[in-house]
């Protein structure tokens, strides 16, 4: 699942705002657009293509393990113990603010909320 040849589609999101990306189960369960719903669209082990597919479906199969959200089981059981600070899987406002300031073609900033 997490060597990118699972078959699956479902690219990635970038950078978005804490809360604004669809969840693991959300994606498991087609409740977002077409283009963003998880599906098998090679068979398995074929052809390697990036996907967060894979990566959508461990985190669902820790929340079930967990019963709490991803970014705070990972935040409690990967980070906290290992005495990372500095990393996550939300976007907070705090994070951001640590963040380098990327430049876009135009000479103007580039923000994580920017999808243009």
């Amino acid at each position: 699942l997490l060597s990118h040849s699972a078959g699956l589609n479902v690219s990635g999101y970038g950078w978005t705002p804490a809360g604004t990306r669809p969840t693991a189960d959300e994606l498991l369960r087609s409740a977002v657009d077409d283009a963003h719903t998880l599906r098998l669209v090679e068979a398995p082990g074929t052809r390697l293509s990036y996907s967060g597919g894979g990566f959508a479906i461990v985190e669902r199969l820790v929340e079930e393990a967990t019963q709490v959200p991803f970014p705070q089981a990972a935040r409690a059981r990967l980070f906290a113990p290992r005495g990372i600070t500095a990393s996550g899987y939300e976007l907070t406002p705090t994070f951001a603010a640590s963040l380098a300031t990327p430049q876009r073609k135009q000479a103007r900033p580039w923000t994580p909320s920017s999808t243009a």
